[in-house]
């Protein structure tokens, strides 16, 4: 019984400590002609995440997105392209690694304070 009591307890403090990825967040990434401003708004219900990513060619959906503790990982639908994202979030910051296939890309982002 203690046991149990014990596994439970560990198991409601993981779940208290999942990271929140709520909210918008916003990343600066190096282009050709300089810096260009890409923006995430994450929704997230249980550990399904969902939400949008605004660029410069405008908007994309997110899609089979998942948040679990502090690590989050989507695909982002632009065009014919999909691009799969990984992190984790620590605080206000999460260090996504972008995969192009050919090449990977990191790029911080950072929480948007309302």
């Amino acid at each position: 019984m203690r046991t149990i009591l014990v596994l439970a307890t560990l198991l409601l403090s993981a779940v208290a400590f999942a990271a929140d990825a709520n909210g918008k967040w916003k990343a600066t990434v190096e282009g050709r002609d300089g810096p260009i401003e890409i923006e995430y708004i994450f929704k997230v219900e249980a550990e399904k995440l969902t939400g949008t990513v605004l660029g410069p060619m405008g908007e994309a959906e997110i899609r089979d997105g998942s948040l679990k503790g502090n690590e989050i990982a989507f695909t982002v639908v632009a065009g014919e392209r999909s691009i799969p994202h990984k992190s984790k979030i620590t605080d206000d910051e999460m260090k996504l690694t972008l995969d192009f296939g050919e090449r990977q890309m990191d790029v911080t982002a950072k929480r948007v304070k309302p």
